[in-house]
Formats: C-alpha cells, sequence, structure tokens
C-alpha cells in the first residue's frame, strides 16, 4: 500500500513538472460568441465592442508573464505559471451586473483541473457590500466553455444564507488551481506554476421577444364570470399557471396595451400548471374555455387538460382535442367542454394544461418553430356581461336550439342574453 501511495506522490510530483517546463499554450481559439451585444455586458472579450468593461489582469498572483494570444479573431490570456489572478477595470468603483442571467467564460488547461472563480465585490469600507466568494470549476484538458447561473454564488457561511445581488462587482478571480487528481478538492495536488489561459469573459441574458403585431383581442368578459389559468387582464384571479419549460423555453412578455403573453422561438410541446400544483376546480356551469394561439405557420396543436392522478385521490382524467391555426397571427380559440373529448370530465381536480400535438397540416411535425400564447381562462357560454348589440331596426330570427333560445342578427347567433355564439 505505501509503495502505490509513493508512487502516486512521485507520478504527481513528475506530471506537474513536465507541465512547469513544457511551454503550452492554446493552439486553437473557444467558440465564438453569438449574443447581440445588447444583451451582452463583457468583462474581458475581443468579440464585443460596445457593452464592454475591458477588464484586465492586474498581477497580483505571481504570474510572471500573462502573453495575450490572438487566435481567430478571439484575444486569449495565456501564461505558463499560473497561481491565480485577479482582473478588473479601475474606472469604476464597481459594476453592476444584477441584469443578466448568466457569467460566460472559458478556461484552458494542460490536463483536468480544478479552478474556482472568485466574485469579489467593493469592500465595506467604500460603501459596498463587501461580498466575496468563490465556486469551484472541475476543467478538463483543453477548452472548456462555462455558462454559470449567479445563484451559484450564494452560499451558507455556517451561520446563516449569504444572498448576492451583483450589483456593485469589483474583481474577477480566478485561484485555486489544482490537478483533479483525487476524490475531494482539499485533497487535490496544487497546479500552481502550470499553464492556464481564458477568453471571453462576460454576462449574457436572453434576448427581448420581438412579439408579433398586431397581438391578441384583450379579453372583454366581467372577472366575475371567468377562471383564469394565466391572463394579465384577470390578474386579481388568475390561478397562476405557467410553463414548466419541459418541452420549450418560454419567455414572458408584453404588448403596449399590458397583455402579457408566453413566447417561444422553439416550441416541442409543454405543460402549465401551478407552481405550487394547486388544482382548478370549477363549477358547472363554466362550460367553455378560451385560449389565443400564435403559430408561424397553418397548424393543428392539441389542447389537453389533465387532472390529478387517481394514485393521489384524483380523477386521472386527460384528453384532448386538435385545434386549427393560421399562420402569422393571434388565433382566438373558444373550446366547449360540453362536447368530446372534453364532456365526461368533471374540472373539479385540473392540474395541468398541456400544449402539444403540434402538427402541419399533412401531420408532419411542426416542431422547432414559434408559438406564443395568451389568455387562458374558462368562462359561462351564458355571460352576459360581454359585447352587446342592440337589434331595433334589424332583422332578427328568434329559435330554440337544444332548449335554449337563439336570436340571430345580420348572420350572427346570439343567446337570450345578448352574448355572441
Amino acid at each position: 500500500m505505501k509503495t502505490r501511495l509513493l508512487f502516486a506522490a512521485v507520478a504527481a510530483v513528475f506530471s506537474l513538472s513536465v507541465l512547469a517546463q513544457t511551454p503550452l499554450k492554446p493552439e486553437t481559439a473557444p467558440a465564438a460568441p453569438t449574443h447581440e451585444s445588447a444583451d451582452i455586458l463583457a468583462a474581458y472579450c475581443s468579440h464585443y465592442n460596445e457593452n464592454n468593461l475591458k477588464f484586465n489582469v492586474l498581477g497580483w498572483g505571481g504570474v510572471t508573464t500573462w502573453q495575450t494570444l490572438q487566435i481567430d479573431g478571439t484575444d486569449i490570456l495565456a501564461c505558463q505559471d499560473m497561481k491565480w489572478e485577479a482582473l478588473t477595470n479601475w474606472d469604476k468603483a464597481s459594476y453592476d451586473v444584477s441584469a443578466y442571467e448568466k457569467l460566460h467564460f472559458d478556461v484552458w488547461v494542460p490536463q483536468k483541473s480544478h479552478i474556482m472563480l472568485t466574485i469579489e465585490a467593493l469592500g465595506v469600507a467604500d460603501g459596498g457590500s463587501g461580498y466575496k466568494h468563490g465556486v469551484d470549476f472541475v476543467v478538463n484538458e483543453g477548452w472548456n466553455t462555462i455558462d454559470a447561473d449567479p445563484a451559484w454564488w450564494n452560499y451558507n457561511d455556517g451561520t446563516k444564507d449569504i444572498t448576492y445581488d451583483w450589483k456593485d462587482v469589483k474583481y474577477i478571480i480566478f485561484e485555486g488551481y489544482k490537478l483533479a487528481d483525487k476524490e475531494t478538492v482539499e485533497e487535490c495536488t496544487s497546479a500552481e506554476g502550470t499553464a492556464f489561459a481564458f477568453a471571453n469573459i462576460y454576462w449574457w441574458k436572453t434576448p427581448a421577444v420581438k412579439l408579433p403585431e398586431p397581438g391578441p383581442v384583450a379579453p372583454k368578459r366581467v372577472e366575475a364570470n371567468v377562471v383564469p389559468l394565466f391572463s394579465s387582464k384577470y390578474a386579481s384571479t388568475t390561478k397562476n399557471f405557467v410553463p414548466m419549460n419541459w418541452g420549450a423555453s418560454w419567455q414572458k412578455a408584453a404588448y403596449a396595451d399590458g397583455q402579457e403573453v408566453f413566447f417561444t422561438d422553439n416550441f416541442g410541446w409543454d405543460a402549465f400548471a401551478n407552481a405550487d400544483w394547486t388544482l382548478v376546480e370549477l363549477a358547472d356551469d363554466f362550460d367553455m374555455f378560451h385560449v389565443d394561439i400564435y403559430v408561424t405557420l397553418d397548424s393543428k396543436m392539441k389542447v389537453t387538460f389533465e387532472a390529478l392522478g387517481a394514485a393521489d385521490g384524483g380523477t386521472g382524467w386527460k384528453n384532448g382535442a386538435h385545434q386549427e391555426l393560421k399562420a402569422n397571427q393571434w388565433n382566438s380559440i373558444d373550446i366547449d367542454l360540453l362536447n368530446a373529448p372534453y364532456q365526461d370530465y368533471t374540472f373539479k381536480d385540473l392540474k395541468v394544461l398541456i400544449f402539444e400535438g403540434f402538427q402541419k397540416p399533412d401531420n408532419s411535425s411542426a416542431e422547432g418553430t414559434a408559438v406564443g400564447v395568451a389568455n387562458a381562462y374558462f368562462y359561462r357560454s351564458t355571460d352576459s356581461a360581454v359585447e352587446k348589440v342592440e337589434i331595433s331596426n334589424k332583422k332578427a330570427n328568434k329559435r330554440i336550439v337544444d332548449g335554449k333560445l337563439e336570436i340571430e342578427v345580420n348572420g350572427v347567433r346570439y343567446n337570450a342574453l345578448g352574448a355572441k355564439l
């Protein structure tokens, strides 16, 4: 056993010795960024002239020389004797990056290693938060592209949770350079004094949705007669259904009139539900469902309702039907819940709304294209508080359909309370 341990120790020392003595540097560049400049804030990145803070190394970590390599339009900072290093720009005391969703950076190492990326904020004495914390990353030989969630820098200091708001970043620090040669970071052999390189450090956010015009027709029904799953028109009573992002990545956006919509440029399918999985129970007279759907090609999509599972004490009901959709417009869909296949469900334990079965008219898949959804709500077909018409001086035909009074005026059908059918 001692012989094995001695051999491992000698091997680690030999490996470091070879790496330290052999000039190593990247021969290729990492993939060039594809984000628009409006959606990034660069710390160190040669691909963006706008929104670039122009951080640079401070030379604090004992590195002999940082060499700038230019490969395929990418500026790369490389060294042969990495220990640790800090980057900043002294033009401002600190930088607010709280509007961004991810921190991107590319690092190059000659063999599998640990590297810690530490964020240090403006000090308390200078009016800052004084935050400082690092996150350890295991990186493989060659280039490694990392898009880190800022929430990864939240931690517990042993007594309380520390959450950073990213509003006063002062330094970006690379440290904790070790070989990934043991089970725990603490046991790993130091890699200090060996080659290291980095490029393309920037924060990015999802680009704003370019909503199609015009938007969906704003709902006009009285809130008391509506059970909204999601609709900004009925914000005070909404059931707060949100996309689960299981088959698409959605953005929430709003039109000038305040209507909020969910939009994705790569739809496959998805489920919408309350974040707490709260069930929806409808009164018996809610017999209609409305939703607005935008698509970029003539297609059809199944609107499915799923109840609480039988194993959890629910009905386990799940079914849906395809709805025909026209390209490049908001389609106003009204579904009669008294018709197949919905008529067999009580709507007393609704858990999930699902949009699925997205197909072209020839039944081939329409997945991968843009889709928007808005204003999903149940309502009563007898709702009287909707657009009404004055029928005096117009020809009106009156008839009884399925025991209910209908009035037809100039080809448009209304119920006895004046609601369009």
